[in-house]
């Protein structure tokens, strides 16, 4: 495919992100032979205000607003995106165009030579997600997780610097910067569900150009896009994002072939205030993956309701 002039890929500037960015070029490099693609560095909101929690700035997508913005203000031709970061609905007129194949979605963790077993009583964790607490507090109540934001070697060094004994990352995010050193345990999904498309990289562009589109189409990996569909209908439904205790993880079983290939969604749902947490998992054809996860998402709200009315009823 002839492209005259160079595409312009939008990225942040911290080196996961530019990883990511360099990864989508060289590919599309790879596809198409003389190609050229140039790089424009977007600040977000997330990235300015970094001293601050993420539940205090305002909204989601804290870390794609503003490239959406350089997308539908025509600065840049695509954006990259770690999937995780990307509201379930974005906004109207922009495309996901391709999802690259995953890297390993678990969250693992980084601590001295623990594993989660080991860590010893009242130990502390640095870790700003919701999501990971409610979900490690299940399993170990006695835990104690202090919040550190910043790029993931900022969030190593936090453990040194203040003492603590550990922290929980994301392993794609070593994996790419190549500090998979740090972790000492890959947590299993059955005690910590990732967030809704962890490990996944995710290109955006202005929907209506049909040129781009294909021209970023090889790049699209089908299983990948078929697990984080199912992902992200399941967190539409529930209208959460990342500042909620929310994760749910899908992944593509048994035959290669899509018109036999099965899915497998989990995910968790942490309790509000005393509210139980809630697990649960749907299994179907990779045809229904936006409906298996809408599906778990019901059946996990249904089941929310029914406790709520026989708590009611019991008063």
């Amino acid at each position: 495919m002839l492209q005259t002039t160079p595409i312009r890929i939008g990225t942040r500037r911290s080196p996961l992100a530019r990883y990511q960015a360099t990864l989508v070029g060289k590919t599309l490099v790879t596809q198409w032979p003389g190609l050229e693609v140039q790089y424009v560095y977007v600040q977000t909101e997330g990235d300015a205000r970094r001293s601050e929690p993420l539940e205090r700035l305002a909204g989601t997508g804290v870390f794609v607003k503003e490239l959406q913005q350089a997308l539908l203000g025509g600065t840049i031709d695509l954006a990259v995106h770690s999937l995780k970061d990307m509201p379930a609905a974005g906004p109207e007129g922009l495309a996901i165009a391709a999802v690259l194949p995953r890297a390993d979605a678990r969250d693992v963790l980084a601590a001295a030579s623990s594993q989660l077993d080991q860590l010893p009583l009242g130990a502390t964790l640095a870790t700003s997600s919701p999501r990971r607490v409610a979900q490690l507090r299940a399993y170990r109540p006695d835990l104690q997780f202090v919040a550190v934001r910043g790029n993931v070697d900022t969030r190593l060094r936090k453990v040194g610097e203040l003492g603590l004994q550990g922290a929980v990352l994301a392993a794609a995010g070593l994996t790419r910067l190549e500090l998979t050193s740090w972790i000492t345990e890959y947590l299993p999904v059955e005690v910590c569900v990732p967030q809704v498309g962890q490990g996944a990289i995710a290109v955006e562009i202005w929907g209506g150009d049909e040129r781009l589109r294909r021209l970023v189409a090889p790049l699209d990996h089908q299983p990948t896009r078929a697990a984080t569909t199912a992902e992200r209908s399941f967190l539409r439904r529930l209208g959460g994002g990342c500042q909620f205790p929310i994760g749910a993880f899908a992944e593509q079983i048994g035959a290669t072939d899509d018109s036999e290939a099965e899915l497998v969604i989990q995910a968790f749902v942490g309790g509000a205030g005393s509210a139980p947490d809630r697990r649960g998992q749907r299994r179907g054809p990779v045809a229904r993956a936006e409906a298996l996860g809408a599906e778990l998402a019901e059946a996990l709200l249904e089941g929310a309701s029914d406790r709520s009315n026989a708590a009611a009823g019991a008063r």
